[in-house]
Parts: structure tokens; sequence; C-alpha cells
């Protein structure tokens, strides 16, 4: 995508798991020479502007000396199409739907109902 002269280039990054995270890629990244650089810790990604023309391999070198990893292209579409890891969503809505509504049913019996009092007047 171009934006006037400038190339804006976006990198998945996994590692990073708070703000001082991204906050340490982005300045990184600005000592290196690159402008707009903004790192989301929440979605993992890196979104530059490439002024200087420095590779996108030096790019990710740098990324990559402060321990997080850069994503290939390759991964990024595997992962995404697996997201859920060895589960997907629907299976984890099952999962925890069946934890679920035992915990819910109390709202659904009445006051009176032994679901509400337990250990009172089964017999």
């Amino acid at each position: 995508m171009k934006d006037d002269q400038h190339d804006i280039i976006t990198l998945e990054v996994e590692g990073m798991t708070c703000t001082n995270c991204a906050l340490g890629v982005t300045k990184t990244l600005e000592k290196a020479g690159l402008t707009h650089v903004h790192a989301d810790f929440a979605s993992g990604e890196v979104v530059y502007s490439n002024v200087s023309a420095l590779a996108k391999d030096a790019v990710i070198n740098k990324i990559e000396a402060l321990g997080y990893k850069v994503k290939s292209q390759g991964e990024e579409a595997h992962n995404h199409t697996h997201s859920g890891g060895k589960w997907g969503v629907e299976q984890k809505f099952w999962f925890s739907l069946a934890f679920t509504v035992p915990l819910m049913l109390h709202m659904v019996f009445p006051h009176t109902s032994f679901i509400n009092n337990p250990g009172c007047n089964w017999v």
C-alpha cells in the first residue's frame, strides 16, 4: 500500500504482551530511522513508514534482537486459518456452554426450588 511517497508496511509480531513491549519496539524502530511507527501488543502488529528505504530484513532483525518473533507471510496465512489452535471457536463454545449452563440454572427455577436450596427439605 502506498501513502504519498512512503511505503506503509505491516508485520505480525509474536511475543509482545504489554504496552512496554510495544513501546520498546516502537522506540527501537524510530531510532533506526523509520517513521510513523505503531506497535500494538493486543493485535500483535507493527506498522511503520519506510522513508529511509531500510530493508525489511533489517527491520525484522531489529525486532527479533529484542526477543520477539516476526511471522513470515506463509505463517500468517496458516495461523489465521487455525487461529483456535487445536480447537476452533465452535468447539470452545460448546465446551464452555457445558460448564456455564449448570451455573445459570438457579436463575431459571423459582426461588423455592431444590436447586436454590440444595441442602434443605429434599424428602
